[in-house]
């Protein structure tokens, strides 16, 4: 099968990497694929080239028209079976040219559909219509999709862990350091300032020893800083970091502060990593609350009372959080999976 994917961008994002991580596993699974960005010479673009996939790209300062007369050429060009949409706000492209070249269209919804169709307005109906199946990664997603628009039968795409890289080696603490961890996009969804008041709130309360890491990138890095600065806070803030494994590794918190979330790697990761996650609620991660693989609060008050009380998980437990990214989020599960979803899609009349 050739599958020719569409990307809104092919920067540092999650929804970036995990479209790496799949087309890699479609690719090792014998089908011919392609990426087509609307961006151009950004991060995921060249490790693409480099595993043999090709890449066609029309900036978007190029205008639209000229977009879709690249689009147009690389369809001709690539002959695929399957246009695959991987950002919810180029469905509709891939809808309609997957009309124009009678084949099939595949769309994506990579947050919580609640966030979609805020950023997208009435257009997001369209991006939700017209491709032939709609690909989420998260059950809170296809819940809130039914809500939203209308009842249609989803395709759960869980994202791909790369559980060779995320190794799981046991803990043992050497000192008395909490070291807690804050990895995403230095934005207001992401809520980071809440990882700071948390820092203060355990500074003020001089129960815990702590160290704190940030790693991410985005435009309220400067004000981090700063706040970090002015009140002292024992953090280290990184920009963008390519190997976030040795950081996770020496962590014993992942922290998440999102406003929402559709469903985030570097949780998925800390978790095959076996270490603990605390996060504010949000309505986002029912399924991993329900197993009990991570801890929730209504506030950063109750997450450092809960802290404050911590101790290193069993080994039982942490195997307990390694199996179920194993059996749920493995390249190889989920790519066989996804195959065969998308050789029936395209047998479909």
């Amino acid at each position: 099968m050739r599958i020719l994917f569409i990307a809104g961008t092919l920067g540092t994002g999650g929804a970036e990497k995990q479209l790496f991580a799949i087309s890699s596993e479609l690719k090792r699974k014998g089908h011919t694929l392609a990426v087509f960005s609307f961006t151009q010479g950004e991060y995921y673009e060249f490790l693409l080239i480099n595993s043999g996939i090709k890449v066609y790209s029309s900036p978007r300062k190029k205008g639209k028209w000229k977009r879709l007369c690249a689009l147009y050429c690389a369809c001709q060009e690539f002959n695929p079976n399957l246009l695959f949409s991987f950002h919810f706000f180029t469905n509709v492209y891939a809808a309609i040219f997957a009309y124009l070249f009678r084949i099939k269209s595949v769309g994506s919804v990579r947050s919580t559909g609640i966030a979609e169709k805020k950023h997208n307005g009435i257009v997001s109906w369209l991006h939700y219509a017209l491709p032939n199946l709609i690909c989420v990664n998260s059950e809170n997603a296809k819940i809130n999709l039914n809500r939203i628009f209308y009842t249609r039968d989803n395709y759960l795409l869980q994202n791909i862990i790369d559980l060779s890289y995320f190794e799981f080696n046991e803990k043992v603490k050497k000192d008395s350091t909490m070291r807690l961890l804050f990895m995403g996009r230095y934005e207001e969804v992401k809520r980071p300032h809440e990882y700071l008041n948390l820092c203060q709130k355990l500074v003020l309360s001089g129960t815990l020893k702590f160290e704190g890491f940030m790693l991410g990138n985005g435009p309220l890095l400067e004000d981090i800083k700063a706040r970090v600065e002015a009140e002292n806070l024992p953090i280290t803030v990184y920009p963008f970091q390519k190997d976030i494994y040795p950081f996770i590794q020496k962590s014993d918190i992942l922290v998440s502060t999102s406003s929402y979330e559709g469903s985030p790697n570097v949780l998925l990761e800390a978790l095959a990593c076996g270490i603990d996650v605390y996060l504010l609620k949000n309505g986002c991660y029912n399924n991993l609350e329900e197993y009990d693989l991570v801890n929730s609060f209504d506030d950063v008050f109750q997450m450092a009372e809960s802290m404050a009380q911590w101790e290193l998980p069993t080994q039982e437990m942490r195997q307990k959080k390694r199996s179920f990214i194993e059996l749920k989020h493995s390249s190889m599960i989920v790519g066989e999976n996804l195959s065969n979803k998308l050789e029936k899609l395209c047998l479909m009349q």
